[in-house]
């Protein structure tokens, strides 16, 4: 299950649909510490619910463009 802060995150990437996420535009967005922002981030790309892409020397995070780009990611079917 999802802590709040991982929820909220989620709930930001899920109203734009392909955006991409850092840590620091998330942690302004929503109050939080960078630490935070991007331990929440890695745990939610780490479930699949989020995809991290490289950038420079750190990570983005792209949210899925739609729930069936997100059950492929999962690897889900159907």
């Amino acid at each position: 299950m999802l802590d709040k802060t991982a929820q909220d995150i989620l709930a930001l990437a899920l109203n734009a649909p392909g955006s991409l996420l850092s840590a620091a535009g998330v942690s302004q967005r929503l109050s939080l510490s960078d630490n935070t922002a991007r331990s929440r981030l890695k745990t939610l790309a780490s479930r699949g619910l989020l995809r991290a892409l490289k950038d420079g020397r750190g990570l983005v995070y792209q949210a899925p463009a739609s729930v069936a780009k997100l059950k492929q990611w999962m690897g889900v079917q159907g």
